[in-house]
């Protein structure tokens, strides 16, 4: 299996580099610059992360028991794989949200202005372009992110599983613990209140990168109903006929969809598990 996974991501990587390079020949370039200062926001964020989670055990001092040293290992071993499993998901999601912006730029193109030249977007060669060939180019290059979305999805998606069943359960268990520490029914841990926010803070992160895709999908079919060109009516009622039909999904083993409806599920489930726990404690 991990073999596998390796060779879908490194079909990956090679298939994003030929698109990129696609996209340059076009007279068009991906704009990576964003990308790294996310990724430097997002670098930030993971050193803060493991800051606060090992915090509480700082505050332990230097008379640590043998429980001290169980705690530390069962707390933060599982954490940091989560951490580079997400950084791997994160990585390879936002490559296809750039480049489906791209694609979103070079429909704006044909909405407004000839393709041929617009300093902007860092054309190579100012040289005429068919409009009806860059709809179909639009095609070809949705049809190829689509694929890759799926290329990820199978490559990650029974580590995203095992990974968000995981949180779940933490996230209810220590939002349980911090509603009995609310009552007075236990004492004050502060390990419970970092974790639960650390905890949450992950799902998010595996879950709102998927919904961007999404949004940057369906940008690409308004963009297309917007054209307003007799010349290319044609060619743009079959890309829109091809980005209704041909959805962008990440189906995590089939079981559940990285969406945004998945996040009302998951506040609607965690509720209703705290719900019942707090129920039966009384």
């Amino acid at each position: 299996m991990a073999r596998k996974n390796a060779n879908q991501i490194g079909d990956f990587v090679s298939t994003a580099q030929m698109i990129d390079k696609k996209f340059k020949n076009m007279g068009f370039a991906v704009d990576y610059s964003t990308g790294r200062r996310q990724t430097q926001i997002f670098a930030g964020v993971l050193i803060f992360k493991i800051v606060l989670q090992l915090m509480p055990f700082y505050f332990l001092g230097t008379s640590w028991s043998l429980v001290d040293f169980l705690d530390f290992i069962v707390y933060n071993l599982p954490a940091f794989v989560v951490y580079v499993c997400s950084i791997q998901w994160i990585t390879h999601i936002a490559i296809i949200r750039l480049q489906f912006k791209t694609l979103n730029k070079i429909l704006k193109i044909l909405r407004y202005q000839p393709p041929w030249f617009v300093e902007t977007y860092r054309l190579r060669k100012k040289k005429s372009i068919s409009s009806k060939i860059l709809i179909r180019e639009c095609g070809t290059f949705y049809d190829a992110l689509c694929i890759q979305s799926g290329k990820i999805n199978n490559a990650f998606a029974v580590q995203v599983l095992l990974i968000i069943s995981m949180l779940l359960m933490l996230i209810i268990f220590d939002s349980f613990q911090t509603c009995r520490m609310i009552q007075n029914l236990t004492e004050f841990d502060c390990g419970s209140v970092v974790y639960n926010i650390l905890y949450f803070e992950t799902l998010m992160e595996l879950v709102l990168p998927c919904v961007l895709i999404e949004s940057e999908a369906d940008r690409f079919s308004d963009n297309l109903h917007k054209i307003n060109n007799n010349e290319i009516e044609d060619v743009v009622h079959l890309l829109i006929l091809q980005s209704c039909y041909q959805r962008i999904e990440f189906s995590i083993c089939g079981i559940f969809t990285l969406s945004g409806k998945f996040i009302y599920s998951i506040f609607g489930a965690m509720t209703t598990f705290l719900i019942m726990l707090l129920q039966f404690e009384l």
